[in-house]
């Protein structure tokens, strides 16, 4: 991924309890040598969710819970951030962050 990078995501079926935000994520050896922890925002509109902050390479999952208020029926944007990747270098010209695997919008 890019430093920023967004998703529109289905929204499940309406459920009193809210949804949950599901991010299967893998940090690559390359970058933590490089760049030391990574931490990862979300913001759901104007909703802020908790971030996280991951030390070493591996495999991970990023998750939130989603207020009932704060889903539509539809599709929503979820915006990350990461508070720093690896900038494009020689002919590999893109930024180097995390690896997503999954995102998704999961009934609670």
């Amino acid at each position: 991924t890019k430093r920023e990078f967004s998703a529109l995501l289905g929204v499940p079926e309406p459920n009193a309890k809210g949804a949950q935000l599901v991010v299967q994520l893998y940090i690559p050896d390359s970058v933590i040598q490089k760049l030391g922890p990574l931490t990862l925002r979300a913001h759901l509109g104007p909703h802020a969710l908790a971030p996280e902050t991951w030390s070493q390479p591996g495999q991970y999952f990023y998750s939130r819970k989603l207020e009932p208020d704060w889903i539509a029926s539809g599709s929503i944007l979820v915006e990350f951030t990461l508070d720093k990747s690896l900038p494009p270098a020689g002919a590999d010209r893109r930024d180097l962050g995390i690896v997503i695997r999954e995102i998704a919008i999961e009934p609670r």
